[in-house]
Formats: C-alpha cells, structure tokens, sequence
C-alpha cells in the first residue's frame, strides 16, 4: 500500500503465489512480474490431497523427518547430489520453521484460487522461469502459463528443478535483470 512508484514483483514458488495476489490486488502499482518455479493455476484435486498428506505428515512425525524427504526431490536429478551446501541451507530453513506454520502454509496452498486472469490481463511484462524437472510445477503448466500474458517472456531450463534461482542462478538472474532492464530502463 505504501508504494509510491510501480514495483517489479519477483516470487519463487510461494513467493509467486504471493506476488500474483498484490498484482492482483494493486495491478496499477506493478510494474513487472516475475514467478519463478511458480504457477497461476490453482492446485488440482491430486495437489491439494498431496498437500494435506504432507500438513497431515509434519503434524504427525516432526518438521525434521518431512524436511529430510521433501528437499532432495525438488532439485533437478543431475543437481541432488552436486549442490549439497544449497540443499543443507533448505533443510535447515525448513527444520527452523515451525510445525503448524508449515502446515498451514501448505494447506493455505491449497486452497489458494486460479489466478491466471493476472496473467491473461496484466498491462505489465510478466517473466516465467520454469525448471525442465520441476516435480511441483510441471513443465505443461508452465508453457500454457506462459503463453497467457499478453507481454511475456519465459526461460524454460534443462538443467533445473524447482529451484532455479539454486540450480541455474546465472541464467535465473540475468533473466530477472533483464525484466528491470525493460521495466526501468536500466
């Protein structure tokens, strides 16, 4: 509320969910949107149920134990075993998050609506950078989204998971400077 001049939002993942609930709030305040690993699209049936497995599995056996599991897979398969310090700072992130905030933010996931009307109606540049092994946001629904506003760019990379900006940090900044580049001018 308190922004005096039109932002470039940048979210990962939930930060994107996040970022498409301001812009579709404020659109008259974005500049520019960028998601990363991140989806307009509302969980399907199969999602929800996977997240309230998962609430239901941090309730019961502890933050550490679905930390230890949940990480690994999110990385690309060439990237699991070759990036183990960005892997290690997730799972300590996670293991220091508390257990009802976890499982409440996955099941606040779920329930979050289909936003991709911000993307069909944006009067803003919205980048998409999708991960080619992305397990949480597939590789169909990134290309349909991404084709959706009306001036876009989407970076879809080979060696990437859910966590671009870890996996690919080179081509996942430039991309996002470049968005401020157009946006600002800089």
């Amino acid at each position: 509320r308190n922004a005096t001049e039109p932002v470039l939002l940048v979210g990962h993942s939930m930060g994107g969910y996040v970022a498409l609930a301001l812009a579709q709030r404020y659109p008259e305040r974005v500049a520019g949107l960028a998601l990363i690993n991140s989806s307009a699209y509302a969980d399907t049936d199969e999602k929800r149920q996977a997240r309230e497995k998962n609430s239901s599995f941090v309730e019961r056996h502890g933050i550490v134990k679905f930390m230890e599991s949940f990480v690994r897979p999110l990385f690309a398969p060439a990237n699991r075993d070759r990036l183990p310090e960005a892997r290690a700072l997730l799972e300590d992130i996670g293991k220091a998050t508390p257990e009802a905030t976890l499982a409440g933010a996955l099941r606040g996931m779920a329930a979050r609506p289909d936003r991709t009307a911000v993307l069909r109606t944006a009067r803003f540049p919205v980048l998409l950078v999708a991960g080619k092994h992305d397990v949480a946001v597939p590789l169909a629904d990134s290309v349909a989204q991404a084709a959706l506003a009306p001036v876009g760019t989407a970076l879809f990379l080979e060696g990437s998971g859910h966590l671009s900006y870890l996996e690919q940090p080179e081509a996942t900044r430039r991309a996002v400077l470049a968005l401020a580049g157009a946006v600002f001018g800089g």
